[in-house]
């Protein structure tokens, strides 16, 4: 995915676009929970961090700016 077509998706979440949403989370979830077991050194609290991370984003969505 080109930064192009991120910027769509994530134009299309902040507008509410839960299929958008869903395409981020699939393709960001993983590399996240990974770096975040770097820092934790736990796999559940790693995870859990991460849903945490998601669920504020998709909460505060129209807040997105890339400025």
């Amino acid at each position: 995915m080109d930064q192009d077509q991120i910027n769509i998706q994530i134009e299309k979440m902040k507008a509410g676009d839960r299929e958008s949403f869903n395409q981020v989370f699939r393709r960001y979830y993983s590399p996240m929970v990974r770096f975040c077991i770097r820092y934790v050194a736990d796999s559940d609290l790693a995870s859990e961090i991460v849903q945490d991370l998601f669920v504020k984003l998709w909460s505060n969505r129209e807040k997105i700016s890339f400025n």
